[in-house]
């Protein structure tokens, strides 16, 4: 017993500084150190988390892979499913994507991140009235998160929903205007779809 405490300490504190890891943008240190805290404590949230570190580094492949065995762990963990529809996003495979992020929304129904990938993958596609509906559900539950509002911005403004488009757009760039100077530069030149690759691995809303 007093074993299994020390190691729980030890992964808590090895988890604080793999955060510190990722804030200061040390992303392969932070995927070295959740493979080892994995041998620690294995259970999906770390898994999930050195997933989410595999996104980032751009990593995708590598991220399903590690998600497969965090759902294996637990397969009730919605945030692995959240993360396993970001990274099949990431290879454009939107179908299957959707499967993992409407799991998510199903285990979590208050879940705007999922929402908002879902909004995305649909608008990947062309799809905008689909993607507008989950893009407006985002944005009801976090007002604030710039993100969802910029693409609910693009993907009315795609509906001839001009108007409403552009005050979408407009608080985006209030919230953060760094996020909205990034993406309107990486979408340049792109036709009628919106693609989900333009995105940052696993957008925050939190």
């Amino acid at each position: 017993m007093q074993e299994a405490w020390h190691k729980n300490v030890q992964a808590g504190f090895r988890e604080y500084q793999v955060k510190k890891m990722i804030e200061a943008g040390e992303v392969d240190r932070a995927i070295d150190n959740y493979r080892q805290l994995l041998q620690l404590r294995k259970d999906a949230r770390t898994a999930t988390n050195l997933a989410s570190a595999l996104l980032w580094k751009g990593d995708a492949d590598g991220a399903i892979q590690v998600l497969q065995e965090a759902l294996r762990i637990d397969p009730s963990y919605a945030w692995a499913h959240y993360y396993l529809g970001v990274s099949l996003a990431r290879k454009r495979e939107y179908e299957k994507a959707r499967e993992a992020l409407k799991e998510a929304l199903k285990l979590r129904p208050d879940f705007p991140e999922a929402e908002f990938y879902l909004g995305v993958t649909h608008a990947s596609e062309g799809q905008f009235q689909e993607a507008a509906a989950y893009l407006l559900s985002a944005v009801r539950s976090r007002p604030d998160a710039a993100p969802a509002r910029y693409y609910l911005g693009l993907v009315l403004e795609r509906l001839g929903r001009q108007k409403e488009g552009k005050a979408e757009l407009e608080a985006s760039r209030r919230l953060d205007p760094n996020f909205s100077l990034r993406q309107s530069t990486s979408l340049q030149g792109v036709g009628g779809n919106l693609p989900a690759s333009t995105l940052p691995a696993g957008v925050a809303l939190r």
